[in-house]
């Protein structure tokens, strides 16, 4: 499960609004040194969501799940490596 840019989603400006506004606020102010929350937003930006991955593992021959999460605040892969006929 990633953090994933909801595109689509009708309250994705104030999403966007708390990602790349608020948490690098909070953790200025109550995670001094920390770095991880105020990249999210940049994260989330370039990464999108998991489609990407999903299609390279479909690609390879793995059976893909795709899930959303949050109304695509999150998105995540969940699979399985399909069964070859006859015992190895």
């Amino acid at each position: 499960v990633e953090a994933s840019d909801p595109k689509g989603w009708i309250l994705r400006p104030l999403y966007r609004f708390y990602l790349d506004r608020m948490l690098p606020l909070v953790e200025r102010f109550f995670l001094k040194g920390a770095q991880d929350f105020s990249m999210l937003g940049i994260y989330t930006k370039t990464f999108g969501d998991s489609s990407f991955l999903a299609d390279c593992l479909e690609e390879e021959g793995l059976k893909i799940r795709r899930h959303r999460f949050f109304f695509g605040c999150a998105t995540g892969i969940s699979g399985s490596k399909p069964e070859r006929g006859g015992r190895q």
